[in-house]
C-alpha cells in the first residue's frame, strides 16, 4: 500500500510529532510511506524521518497559501493508493488537487482540533466544499468530530474519531534536564508550558497567574509570532526575571522530568498532546476546562475557566502547597495516559487506510 502524508511542514508541534511518532508502525504495517511538505525547513523531525526512509517529495518553493502547490499536488495523487492531509491550507491543496486529477483518489484527513479561525459564516462554503472532496475525515476527539459535525453537518456520515497516542517509551526514558543550563534556581518550584507563543495557547494568562506566586518560576516552551509580546508582559508584570522562553526544544521529555507542575492554559484545543505527554511524565497538570482538553486530561487534572488567572493561580497555589495532592495527580495523570497509545493511534489509522484500498 503506497500512502502519502500531506502536510504544511514538519516544525515540532501536536500534529506534526503525532505523524512522525507513527511513521515507524506504519512501516511495520507494510506501508510505503512518502510525505509531501508544503514547506520543507530541513527541520529536526525532516532528518529524523529521512533517516528512516521517508520519500521527502519537494512542492514549489512558495508560501503555504500558495494555490501553486495545487498543481504539484495534483502531478503525484495517481501514484498512491491513499492521500492523508493534515491542517489548513494543506487540506484545502489536496481537494483541488483531487478535482484537477483523478477524482477517484481516495482522500482523507485528520481534523487536529475543535476550532479554527476558518470558522465564519462567509468562509463556511469553502469549508463544505472543501471536506465533500473527502472519503473519510478522522477527528483526533468525540469533542472535535461533534464540533465538526456541528460547522460541516454533511460530514456526518465519513467522519469517525481516533484519538491521539503518544511515545510513552520517549518520555519514560529520559532523565531530568538541568535546571542550571536555563538557568533556574534550585530551590524553587518550576511550572512548565508548552504549546505555539499564539493566542489559542493563552499564555498570557499563565503569566498573569505567575504574578500570584511569588516563588514559582515558568519555563514556555514553544515558538510563534506572540513571543515578543509575551515577552514584553512578562515584564510589565514585573516578573521577568522568574520566566524563561526556550523557544523551539527538543528535550521536551527531559524538560517534563525536570519541571513540578505543568500547565496549559488554551483557549481551545482539540486534544492536548503536550498535556497528556506531561501526565506520562508524572507531572501535576491543571489544565484549561475547554472541549477536548478536558476529556483528555479530566478525573486526572485541575481544570479551570479559561482565561481565568486568579483561578489558575489559586490552582498552582494549592498543588503547591499539597505534596499528597501533588502525589494523588501525578498517579492519576500516569495512569489516564496509558489510555493514549501511539501504536493504538497508529493501528486505526492503518485499519482506516485498508478499508478504502480493499474495496
Amino acid at each position: 500500500m503506497k500512502v502519502l502524508q500531506v502536510i504544511d511542514s514538519m516544525e515540532i508541534s501536536g500534529a506534526e510529532v503525532l505523524l512522525a511518532d507513527m511513521v515507524p508502525f506504519f512501516q511495520q504495517s507494510g506501508i510505503d510511506l512518502s510525505m509531501f511538505l508544503l514547506n520543507s525547513t530541513g527541520s529536526h523531525l525532516e532528518r529524523k524521518l529521512g533517516n528512516m526512509g521517508v520519500c521527502f517529495l519537494s512542492s514549489v518553493q512558495a508560501s503555504v497559501y500558495s494555490p501553486m502547490h495545487v498543481l504539484r499536488l495534483a502531478r503525484q495523487l495517481r501514484h498512491f493508493d491513499i492521500i492523508h492531509v493534515h491542517l489548513f491550507p494543506a487540506q484545502l491543496w489536496a481537494a483541488m488537487a483531487k478535482r484537477l486529477s483523478d477524482k477517484r483518489t481516495v482522500l482523507i484527513t485528520t481534523e487536529h482540533s475543535t476550532y479554527n479561525y476558518r470558522r465564519k459564516a462567509w468562509l463556511r462554503p469553502i469549508d463544505r466544499w472543501m471536506y465533500r472532496q473527502y472519503n473519510a475525515i478522522a477527528c483526533i476527539s468525540q469533542d472535535a468530530l461533534s464540533a465538526l459535525i456541528d460547522w460541516v453537518p454533511d460530514t456526518a456520515g465519513k467522519a469517525t474519531v481516533i484519538q491521539n497516542g503518544i511515545n510513552f517509551e520517549r518520555i519514560t526514558a529520559a532523565g531530568a534536564a538541568s535546571k542550571s543550563k536555563i538557568p533556574l534556581d534550585d530551590s524553587r518550584p518550576v511550572i512548565l508550558s508548552i504549546g505555539r507563543l499564539q493566542p489559542q495557547k493563552d499564555h498570557a494568562a499563565t503569566l498573569r497567574a505567575i504574578t500570584k506566586i511569588p516563588d514559582a518560576q515558568l519555563v514556555i516552551v514553544g515558538v510563534g509570532e506572540m513571543r515578543q509580546q509575551l515577552e514584553q508582559l512578562a515584564i510589565s508584570l514585573g516578573i521577568a526575571d522568574r520566566v524563561h522562553f526556550l523557544g523551539r526544544r527538543l528535550d521536551v521529555p527531559e524538560l517534563i522530568k525536570m519541571a513540578d507542575i505543568y500547565v496549559q492554559s488554551s483557549n481551545f484545543e482539540g486534544f492536548g498532546i503536550a498535556a497528556l505527554e506531561a501526565m506520562a511524565g508524572g507531572l501535576p497538570v491543571i489544565a484549561s476546562d475547554v472541549p477536548g482538553l478536558n476529556n483528555v486530561v479530566g478525573g486526572a487534572a485541575i481544570l479551570f475557566p479559561p482565561g481565568d488567572s486568579d483561578a489558575l493561580a489559586e490552582a498552582i497555589s494549592s498543588l503547591l502547597s499539597s505534596q499528597e495532592l501533588r502525589s494523588q495527580l501525578s498517579q492519576a495523570g500516569m495512569e489516564k495516559a496509558q489510555k493514549f497509545s501511539i501504536e493504538q493511534t497508529a493501528k486505526q489509522y492503518v485499519e482506516l487506510y485498508q478499508r478504502y484500498v480493499n474495496n
